[in-house]
């Protein structure tokens, strides 16, 4: 099987309505037949920048990810940190051209940690919904909150202990994918100990120990590999952090 297939025509709008908020309601039945991409289902589960490129075919947005989850990793001197991008992200895979930071010798990859379907936003794309452009402009504010997220990361890495670390980043995470329940806030997402690491700045066995510890304190509870559960204990405490 091929890392990725065509997938079919997605409507782009009914994927994602946030995207269609500057719509005149009127329009927004036409609106919602125009924006059609082209769809790509990926089931690697390592992937080269290479392999993005060899796809993108013109993809002058991104590609807007549906569903699944991907993490970009980029490693500089020995060291790794990852970016997490899952439904409603945009992924641009021209941010993965850092040759011109040489002679520094960087590596950037891609982990699929679950097979994710994204809807290619190209020229075609553009054309067809040139008539509205809040929704390119709702796009375009995608890929400007993942900045947002990105100094908000480096400020959660900056603190000093691990298990705070990681509670302040489930934090941000469930903002973005969690699920309300009377315990707290679920999140479904196959977040090894290693990704975890990758996110926060810390190394694995220091990751083991906080999780344990917030598990002990009754903060973070892991139901299984891709369960977790951010307690409403959690949530209370966050404040204070």
């Amino acid at each position: 099987m091929a890392w990725v297939e065509s997938g079919g025509p997605v409507q782009v709008l009914d994927l994602d309505p946030s995207l269609a908020q500057g719509v005149p309601a009127a329009e927004h039945d036409q609106a919602r037949q125009r924006a059609v991409a082209r769809g790509l289902d990926i089931y690697a589960t390592h992937l080269r920048p290479v392999d993005l490129s060899a796809t993108r075919s013109g993809a002058t947005l991104g590609f807007l990810v549906a569903d699944g989850l991907l993490l970009r990793r980029v490693t500089v001197a020995s060291r790794t940190t990852g970016e997490l991008f899952g439904p409603g992200d945009v992924v641009r895979p021209n941010d993965d051209d850092l040759v011109t930071y040489a002679p520094l010798t960087i590596a950037v990859d891609w982990l699929v940690l679950k097979p994710a379907r994204v809807a290619v936003l190209d020229e075609g794309f553009l054309r067809r919904v040139a008539r509205w452009p809040s929704v390119v402009a709702a796009v375009v504010q995608r890929i400007a909150d993942r900045g947002g997220r990105l100094a908000l990361r480096a400020a959660v890495a900056h603190l000093s202990r691990a298990d705070t670390r990681l509670l302040l980043m489930f934090w941000l995470l469930a903002n973005r994918w969690g699920t309300v329940t009377t315990d707290g806030v679920r999140l479904e997402l196959p977040l090894t100990h290693e990704v975890l690491a990758m996110l926060v700045g810390n190394q694995r066995p220091t990751i083991t120990l906080a999780l344990h510890k917030l598990a002990e304190q009754g903060l973070l509870i892991r139901h299984s590999s891709a369960d977790w559960l951010l307690t409403s204990k959690a949530v209370h405490t966050l404040g204070h952090v």
